[in-house]
């Protein structure tokens, strides 16, 4: 690694958000933007109204990564763009801890940002390495079916020696 990227690592890693998140004791080598993506549905099987679709997302297992916002949206069919859609309901359960995201299903208005700006966790989740995410999404729309809901999750993977 380059002597500059090396003293911006360690500088990173010295900070007190970061000595905050990381795990105790242990050192970070290595950090980098990550964003992980999750799609719910196809044109086979798509996010019809009033039904509910679920995914699961097991993470590399390289390193943790510190979930810092979480991104939405959903299309109507393949070719079409992407829109936000407040009649959809979003739950997150990390099952190698049992916790999860919101108290119940939660309208992704409240969970995801409004209309492509991200929606920023007051607190930062760490998620373990091969920590596995699941997904539920909720169409509460009662007229309209869509082909897929997309998920973005934004952080920070933090690499350790």
């Amino acid at each position: 690694m380059a002597d500059f990227r090396q003293a911006y690592i360690d500088m990173l890693a010295a900070s007190p958000y970061i000595v905050s998140l990381a795990r105790k004791g242990a050192t970070i080598i290595d950090m980098e933007n990550y964003t992980y993506e999750v799609v719910l549905g196809s044109a086979l099987a798509p996010l019809n109204s009033g039904t509910t679709l679920t995914a699961q997302l097991v993470t590399q297992g390289d390193s943790d990564f510190v979930l810092e916002s979480l991104s939405t949206c959903v299309n109507l069919t393949p070719d079409t763009d992407m829109s936000f859609n407040k009649n959809i309901l979003l739950q997150i359960q990390d099952l190698n801890t049992g916790k999860f995201f919101f108290p119940d299903s939660t309208p992704m208005a409240l969970a995801s940002g409004q209309g492509g700006a991200p929606f920023i966790f007051v607190a930062p989740r760490v998620i373990s390495p091969n920590g596995t995410l699941n997904f539920s999404v909720t169409n509460r729309d009662l007229s309209t079916n869509y082909n897929q809901f997309f998920i973005a999750m934004q952080g920070i993977k933090l690499y350790y020696a």
